[in-house]
């Protein structure tokens, strides 16, 4: 999957008139919004994989919470970013993101969060990407979801048997 869209579309007359134009209307007005505290444990990163001929040096995490609140969202949010790891293809970690900010209550309107992996080689001046991957944030936040449930149970046993 290279990526999704949420649409709402209705087929009618074309001399059809609208009680509000669509230029006026504002979906976030209709949407409830709750602060969310996130509190992410990142552990590390395994079996990275250049993409140039240079081996991987030092790996970082950009959180993009920045892209999860709309456009015309009058509150600014920066991405966070981890501190430059341990050189190799398989760097502990181990840091703690705290981060509190509104996400809508409803799951289909919940978005991803969107974390990318990047190098950083010759002291940052050069970060190519290595990968990136997004956390269905809508997925996690509401309950229903047997597979979500499953690997939270999963983890707990796993953090357990440490």
């Amino acid at each position: 999957m290279s990526g999704q869209i949420l649409v709402s579309f209705d087929i009618c007359e074309a001399d059809t008139e609208f009680k509000v134009p669509y230029n006026d209307l504002v979906l976030a007005k209709f949407i409830t919004m709750n602060q969310i505290l996130f509190e992410i444990q990142v552990l590390g990163l395994r079996n990275l994989q250049s993409v140039g001929i240079l081996p991987v040096k030092k790996a970082t995490m950009n959180f993009g919470f920045a892209n999860l609140l709309p456009v015309t969202s009058e509150i600014t949010v920066k991405s966070i970013k981890t501190d430059p790891g341990p050189a190799g293809s398989n760097p502990t970690i181990n840091t703690l993101i705290s981060h509190k900010m509104p996400l809508p209550e409803d799951q289909l309107l919940c978005p991803a969060l969107t974390v990318t992996v990047n190098d950083n080689i010759f002291n940052g001046h050069v970060q190519p990407m290595i990968g990136n991957f997004v956390i269905p944030l809508g997925d996690i936040l509401f309950e229903g979801n047997e597979k979500t449930q499953r690997d939270i149970t999963k983890l707990n046993d796993l953090v357990a048997s440490i």
